[in-house]
């Protein structure tokens, strides 16, 4: 396809190219595979003890629910700032571990959601590749806050009967 148009008096034009490659279509296939599945799916690399965020599936922005392009310019490039900040010691303990070796990682952490509360989310990470400078993740969330919520209600509820029961 190309487009014309004038520009300062001069005639000229736009050739608009794709890149159909065998490996752009895979790709492709790929993605729109991922963005079927109804739960998060990320992948993420570290490089040089780095964590970088490289792809997250329509299914997480569902869970969060929260669209792709809010959530990313809410997060300018870091993806921790939509992690708790109360979590962020126990995502490092995580990515040391893998560093070392770990070949699977899961993480309870909380995450902002849309409507600016925090979930609880389960990540489970897990090692694809690993090369001497970067490692590969793979890794699927799973919505956990109901659970964590009646775990706590229960332990106050527990706390509550004990303090009546030794009064």
């Amino acid at each position: 396809r190309a487009k014309s148009f004038q520009w300062n008096g001069v005639d000229a034009y736009i050739l608009y190219l794709s890149d159909e490659t065998e490996e752009h279509q895979k790709r492709i296939q790929q993605q729109e595979l991922l963005n079927l599945i109804p739960m998060g799916i990320g992948i993420y690399e570290i490089v040089n003890g780095e964590t970088r965020q490289t792809y997250m599936n329509d299914g997480f922005y569902r869970m969060i629910d929260e669209s792709r392009d809010d959530h990313l310019k809410k997060q300018q490039r870091n993806f921790m700032r939509s992690v708790n900040p109360e979590d962020f010691a126990t995502i490092q303990k995580a990515v040391d571990r893998i560093t070392n070796g770990s070949q699977e990682e899961r993480i309870n952490h909380r995450v902002e959601c849309g409507d600016g509360q925090y979930r609880w989310f389960q990540m489970t990470a897990s090692v694809v590749k690993r090369e001497p400078n970067k490692i590969t993740l793979y890794c699927c969330y799973a919505n956990i806050d109901a659970a964590i919520v009646a775990q706590e209600e229960l332990k106050k509820t527990n706390e509550t009967l004990q303090k009546l029961y030794y009064q």
